[in-house]
């Protein structure tokens, strides 16, 4: 998530291979704390915007494997989900359009932030919608799903003002 393995991906997966195999897990967190001071999540950690933000790749396996829940059947989102509709989608919490018509700026609309996981069919379902609309719902019909994705449970947040 912080970009190690942008440049000789080999050598640095080696790298990390042999600190493991002599040092355990400790020579793996010396090594990456090598790169960088320590281990600390920071506001600046999450600038960047689009799937192409490297906090991106994070959101999704936390996703997959924390077992966030779908708003609309309330199943979790693992990796073992089949069928029809089933292949999770990105949604925009903060339907771009009505961000865009309010005049925020492109990074915040594609910021990691506004980004949650869903089936096709649920994301189909609430479309467009602002949260202020459809999250009272999801609270209501399915404590902890918004928590499951991060999502903070103040309605006064789900204000596309707020």
């Amino acid at each position: 998530m912080w970009g190690r393995f942008a440049g000789s991906t080999e050598t640095v997966l080696n790298h990390d291979l042999h600190a493991v195999e002599n040092h355990g897990i400790d020579g793996l967190i010396e090594n990456l704390k090598a790169m960088r001071d320590d281990l600390t999540v920071r506001p600046a950690d999450f600038a960047g915007n689009s799937l192409g933000a490297r906090f991106y790749p994070v959101l999704y396996l936390m996703t997959r494997t924390m077992s966030a829940q779908d708003w609309g059947d309330w199943t979790p989102l693992s990796a073992h989900r089949f069928g029809r509709l089933s292949g999770l989608q990105v949604h925009h919490s903060f339907p771009k359009a009505q961000l865009y018509k309010a005049k925020y700026p492109r990074g915040e609309v594609n910021a990691v932030a506004n980004f949650c996981f869903l089936t096709q069919g649920t994301n189909l379902n609430i479309t467009s919608s602002p949260p202020a609309v459809y999250m009272p719902g999801i609270a209501a019909g399915q404590p902890g799903a918004l928590e499951s994705q991060w999502v903070p449970t103040d309605p006064e947040l789900w204000k596309i003002e707020n």
